[in-house]
């Protein structure tokens, strides 16, 4: 061997013996002080999938290609993402022994199935779009009826004609308001109007409800104001989905009039709209009113009254079958309570009008009751987690909307919430005997469980309502005037900018 070789190897010896060079990361970016944190949170994400917890991150990552498919600059082709996420699917599958690849492969999965399904919805619910404002005259069917704030109705038309536009540029749906007549309208009527007509609109300011968002997945393509009365049209019998309403149409205007009758004013207007879902005809006044007092949400049918009705159901419809010793010790009367727990919520649903909200919370109502008939737990985070793929599945569109995200966020942090703190109650009983607890106790741990429910509610809630109301509760904390309460006058905003 040569001086020349015999220096090489030594060289190497040395290189190999000497340890490896560690570069520090800069101290902005965290460096080393990071590692521990680093390290329990993949130490915590490991456990949760040895767990089984792996099913709760789908729904989050089909909404992020959900939310992936509204930043893209322009529409995505659909038969190029059902590809993708078809051969990210096989791949998984072909990978799935390989823990840590198939992990990532099934992740990128989920993403681009998110935005194919976006694509899908918004190519199957195109339709027409008013191209500027005009006044023409409009023909059409009522599908959907509901009264006005301030004297009529908002009709809800299916267009059969628009005078001076062809079939393939006529909107499926317009939203007209009527003042004169209005009484008289029901659903399935051919009407023909003269009305003022407007394409949708977009936010009122930047980073604000898209209203026109909106319109375009309820096919809605204009939306205005009629002139006089409408008028009978010779356009014959609706479309089917429009009779099939007809029924409910008319047993939800009966249920309104005698609510009205019986509670006059503001009063029967939301009795009707906590039974119906219909607020339009609650005052402007009356509606500021509930907002700053923070229960305008109470108007919208939502979880709250979705659990109220059909929990009640439950209790009632389970203590009558108990009564009779025979069948509660040999009939599974829980199961057939909560049979007819979903029933009656089913015909709740109908009546309310379907909206967006309540549909979401029928869902995961249907879920825990579901749970209950296959005798599985029924309040768990897997099911949060099956109730918003079922909702991002029929409308993926909703995901951006704040009464998805607010209710969602809600019931999520509700149900991890009280499974830590049940996990936690359950170690301590181990540990020591519990005390018993008479009806000073009770009651106490019932408050503490409303104050509790309360503050993790309101804090999961916090951040979407700051972000799509622009309104934060703590104002409330600060020194007001006596007569401020909320007034949005200038000489308020004035003396008082961190209040009003």
């Amino acid at each position: 061997m040569s001086d020349v070789e015999s220096g090489i190897d030594h060289a190497r010896t040395r290189h190999a013996e000497r340890p490896a060079r560690r570069w520090p990361l800069p101290v902005a970016a965290g460096g080393d002080r990071l590692a521990p944190f680093r390290l329990a949170v993949a130490a915590m994400f490991e456990r949760e999938m040895e767990a089984g917890r792996g099913f709760l991150w789908l729904p989050v990552l089909l909404g992020v290609g959900i939310v992936l498919y509204f930043a893209l600059p322009a529409e995505p082709s659909l038969a190029a993402l059902g590809l993708a996420a078809l051969g990210l699917v096989v791949l998984a599958a072909r990978v799935r022994r390989r823990v840590a690849v198939f992990r990532v492969v099934a992740a990128f999965a989920a993403i681009v199935a998110g935005t194919a399904l976006m694509t899908l919805r918004t190519s199957l619910v195109a339709a027409p779009v008013l191209p500027r404002e005009m006044t023409v005259t409009v023909t059409g069917w009522v599908a959907d009826r509901q009264a006005a704030a301030r004297g009529g109705a908002r009709l809800l038309l299916r267009v059969q004609d628009i005078e001076g536009l062809p079939p393939a540029r006529t909107p499926a749906n317009v939203r007209v308001t009527v003042r004169a007549g209005a009484d008289a309208i029901a659903v399935g009527d051919a009407i023909t109007m003269l009305a003022r007509l407007r394409p949708p609109t977009g936010p009122v300011m930047p980073g604000g409800y898209d209203f026109g968002r909106a319109d375009f997945y309820a096919r809605i393509g204009a939306s205005g104001f009629a002139y006089g009365r409408v008028k009978p049209a010779a356009i014959g019998p609706p479309p089917f989905g429009i009779r099939l309403r007809e029924p409910l149409a008319d047993l939800r205007e009966t249920i309104r009039r005698r609510v009205i009758a019986v509670l006059p004013g503001d009063t029967g207007e939301i009795a009707a709209a906590l039974i119906m879902g219909d607020q339009r005809g609650i005052s402007d006044r009356t509606q500021d009113a509930m907002r700053a007092s923070g229960l305008g949400h109470v108007l919208s049918i939502s979880g709250l009254h979705m659990a109220l009705v059909a929990g009640s159901a439950f209790c009632l419809i389970r203590a009558l079958l108990a009564l009779s010793p025979g069948l509660a010790l040999t009939r599974p009367i829980r199961k057939w309570a909560a049979g007819g727990a979903i029933a009656v919520a089913t015909f709740y649903l109908a009546i309310s009008g379907a909206e967006v909200a309540a549909q979401r919370s029928y869902v995961m109502l249907l879920v825990i009751l579901a749970a209950v008939l296959l005798e599985r737990r029924a309040i768990t985070v897997r099911n949060v987690a099956i109730a918003a793929l079922v909702v991002m599945a029929i409308a993926p569109e909703s995901l951006l909307t704040a009464s998805f995200q607010m209710s969602f966020a809600a019931t999520l942090a509700l149900v991890a919430g009280y499974e830590a703190m049940s996990g936690r109650a359950l170690r301590r009983e181990r540990l020591a005997a519990p005390a018993g607890a008479g009806v000073v106790g009770r009651a106490r741990r019932a408050t503490s469980g409303l104050l509790l429910t309360s503050v993790i509610a309101g804090l999961a809630t916090a951040p979407f309502a700051i972000y799509h109301f622009q309104r934060a509760a703590p104002c409330r904390s600060l020194p007001t005037p006596p007569r401020c309460r909320w007034s949005a006058s200038s000489s308020c905003r004035r003396r008082w900018p961190r209040c009003c």
